[in-house]
């Protein structure tokens, strides 16, 4: 299931991990085993009012612009889930919640 939205509409991205590289020997090493037990190795983001919310482990919570979300090269999109309309007034209200979120 893939889903657009609208602007004030908050999408999940899920996107599966799945490599063969030595690169990223470990995702793949995760992704053979995990796979079976319909388990894996994933990455996801929120899309909110042109943004795209991600999280890393160095970096923490990042924001992009949708257009220019980094995605993992080993990433492909999974699905996209409609988690309804995004009620907040203003945009400095959701970087407010990020910001606690940081904290």
């Amino acid at each position: 299931m893939f889903s657009e939205g609208t602007d004030n509409d908050v999408i999940l991205n899920i996107y599966e991990l799945v490599t063969t590289t030595e690169e990223h020997a470990a995702v793949g090493f995760f992704s053979r085993f995990l796979r079976p037990m319909g388990l894996g190795t994933y990455h996801t983001s929120l899309r909110i009012r042109g943004f795209s919310y991600t999280f890393a482990g160095i970096s923490g919570i990042t924001r992009t612009n949708f257009q220019n979300e980094p995605i993992p090269a080993n990433a492909t999109l999974k699905e996209s889930i409609n988690l309804g309309e995004c009620t907040l007034d203003s945009q400095g209200e959701i970087n407010q919640i990020i910001d606690n979120l940081r904290s």
